[in-house]
């Protein structure tokens, strides 16, 4: 029983390193981000008659997805959607801005996080998600002197791609593109709530070992 303890103190341990529990970071909840719209587009748009989808997934899974079909060219674009609200956000207290998003789409798609203040905006370098796979992205707001972090009025993340030649309104063509996105959002658990589990665990490992004593 000693020796499991102490495997449960390293396990407790490599959690906490691996999470960086100590940095600070802001996540919106899910009400937060259930309640985000598009915010800006490439000039091309959405497809004619459709729009962005919103669906809050709870209480099956604990995410928002986002889904949309950008339109179709006669040449390649770059094409891209901004997703988020406007806000009176002060995150100067904040090491990170982060969130866990899930490409659900077939092809790869670049995932950025942005956030604005009156007078300019942030946008992170974007990172591809290949499809169904979740990754978490952050913005590091230790040192960010391009926007004021106490008076944040907009927050979100992006989502963009070059978009490939072809009519998606025409399946019959060989070069046929996907055209969509769907993207599953949601906040990144907190560091404390690793850290209150790992002491869960090693307080159940010593009542066990104090119960197998005093019956011994």
């Amino acid at each position: 029983m000693k020796k499991l303890i102490v495997n449960l103190c390293l396990v407790v341990m490599w959690n906490l390193t691996a999470s960086n529990v100590w940095a600070l970071y802001y996540t919106p909840t899910l009400d937060d981000i259930a309640s985000w719209t598009q915010q800006d587009i490439s000039s091309l748009g959405l497809a004619p008659n459709t729009g962005l989808s919103t669906t809050d997934n709870r209480p099956w899974t604990q995410d928002v997805t986002f889904a949309g079909t950008f339109a179709s060219s006669s040449s390649s674009y770059d094409a891209y959607i901004m997703i988020g609200t406007n806000v009176t956000l002060d995150l100067s207290g904040y090491d990170e801005y982060i969130l866990s998003i899930y490409n659900g789409n077939e092809n790869i798609w670049d995932f950025s996080l942005y956030l604005k203040d009156t007078s300019g905006e942030v946008v992170t370098t974007a990172t591809p998600i290949i499809n169904t796979n979740r990754t978490n992205i952050s913005m590091s707001l230790t040192g960010l002197s391009a926007i004021d972090l106490s008076n944040i009025t907009e927050i979100g993340f992006k989502i963009s791609a070059t978009v490939p030649l072809g009519d998606p309104n025409n399946p019959n063509t060989t070069n046929y593109p996907d055209y969509t996105f769907e993207a599953k959002v949601a906040p990144v658990p907190e560091p404390a709530t690793i850290m209150l589990m790992g002491i869960g665990l090693i307080g159940i490992g010593g009542w066990v070992r104090k119960y197998q004593v005093k019956k011994g």
